[in-house]
């Protein structure tokens, strides 16, 4: 099968207005160059106008709420997508962030990839706050199909930083490890016809 399009998600832990890290970092996605990425935890103005000026090739948007920590999205420039901010990811939580759904039209056929950065923390409630995250996910899911109008359902990607870290129940014996809390969602994905890609690299995928 050809491939339709490329696509990858980072996240760059705290990246702020350090310009020599923002060009390093720059190289390093034009060594793969994607046709649609994500940027995670971008927290300086700087970074999305040196990603502008560094590279032409594509089109940038970024998330903007009350989160510290906002998503940069770049689009090839020869593809047409719009981009959208998907609050519910939230899960009504102001300062947790939402998730970026760019749609792409290639050949009469439209392609939704949902770029995310769940919550962190193997505390009770961020795990609570995680599995609702994954909730919405599948909610969007579920009406992308219906709008697609298709057997087969919608073309959907979902990818970014799932912080499955685990769930950490202090004095009980409920504790769960982050492995267990990724197959976890892997079987909830199943439910709208979602699967987890196989793990081919020790910190990646």
């Amino acid at each position: 099968m050809p491939k339709i399009f490329s696509v990858a998600s980072w996240n760059v832990e705290h990246f702020a207005n350090n310009r020599d890290r923002i060009r390093e970092n720059v190289q390093f996605v034009q060594q793969s160059n994607p046709d649609v990425f994500a940027i995670f935890e971008v927290e300086g103005k700087q970074v999305f106008s040196d990603f502008v000026s560094l590279m032409p090739t594509h089109n940038f948007f970024i998330t903007e709420d009350l989160s510290k920590m906002e998503t940069l999205v770049g689009v090839n420039r020869n593809l047409t997508a719009f981009v959208t901010q998907r609050q519910s990811i939230k899960s009504k939580i102001p300062t947790l962030r939402p998730g970026a759904l760019v749609t792409l039209a290639i050949d009469n056929q439209f392609y939704s990839i949902l770029f995310i950065h769940l919550k962190s923390l193997p505390d009770p409630r961020s795990w609570g706050l995680r599995d609702d995250m994954i909730s919405h996910i599948l909610n969007l899911k579920k009406a992308l199909d219906k709008a697609s109008r298709k057997p087969e359902g919608a073309n959907f990607i979902c990818m970014g930083d799932f912080n499955a870290m685990g769930l950490n129940v202090t004095y009980a014996k409920n504790d769960m490890s982050g492995a267990a809390e990724l197959a976890r969602y892997g079987k909830r994905f199943k439910t709208r016809e979602m699967r987890l890609l196989d793990k081919t690299a020790p910190f990646t995928w």
